[in-house]
């Protein structure tokens, strides 16, 4: 085993100090790589963010001339089903005239015959007549049977709104960091794992003449119990025998 001087001694030359050093060495220059790869980071970050601005206004431009032609669209479709709807009712007054004047005109001979025609002509007239009345309310109720009193109302419906809920996304992605610790196990354990001293044996353990210690002749039944010798060479002694000192 060492002496504790022994190893106060060898602690300076020994390489628990070298491993601390090198060690503190690795940790230092992973922070240094730390900070520049997440100062790199907010200038990519940065880069990223007016690239996305970019991409923002370059989208609304593309968005409003797709706008621009969906209007165009709906406005076309729009004057196009007024027109077919225009020429639908305008067709069907034009003949509803039409009938109107037929109408008037059967009015007159009703009137005629009612008036100024013998029995013979009340009778052949209104042979004529059932018929020419018959016809046109046929025309009215097929009218009727197509539609054709149905109220029409041209309404455009926009939902384009309610079909967009958002512009976009802002999201977080994570890739693989380029930083290695450079310090690895075998350099942790040398900062905190002293590695012990080797264990002499017997056969390493030489003997070296010193000097002679002679004990008075008073004290020739000194008992000596023990000794210890202080590294400058003076040494001190316990004697059990002569007043137990």
């Amino acid at each position: 085993m060492f002496l504790i001087d022994e190893a106060i001694k060898s602690s300076r030359s020994s390489t628990l100090l070298s491993s601390f050093e090198i060690s503190l060495k690795d940790i230092q220059e992973n922070i240094e790589r730390v900070v520049k790869y997440r100062k790199a980071n907010l200038v990519e970050i940065k880069q990223q963010h007016f690239k996305s601005l970019n991409d923002i206004k370059e989208t609304r431009q593309k968005l409003n001339s797709r706008l621009d032609e969906l209007e165009k669209n709906i406005i076309d479709d729009l004057n196009s089903t007024e027109t077919q709807l225009k020429l639908k009712i305008e067709t069907l007054l034009n003949k509803l005239s039409t009938n109107l004047k037929t109408i008037e005109l059967l009015k007159i001979n009703l009137m005629s015959v009612k008036q100024y025609g013998s029995d013979l002509q009340a009778f052949i007239g209104s042979k004529m007549l059932e018929k020419d009345v018959t016809e046109e309310l046929k025309y009215v109720q097929n009218i009727s049977a197509d539609n054709g009193f149905s109220q029409l109302v041209l309404k455009c419906q926009i939902d384009i709104l309610s079909k967009i809920i958002a512009f976009g996304s802002i999201k977080i992605e994570k890739s693989q960091s380029p930083i290695v610790i450079g310090v690895g196990h075998e350099k942790q354990a040398q900062i905190f794992t002293a590695v012990p001293p080797r264990s002499k044996s017997i056969d390493d353990i030489t003997a070296l003449f010193i000097r002679d210690v002679k004990v008075p002749a008073r004290q020739s039944n000194a008992c000596i119990t023990g000794s210890s010798v202080f590294p400058d060479g003076r040494m001190i002694s316990a004697d059990w025998y002569y007043n137990k000192r």
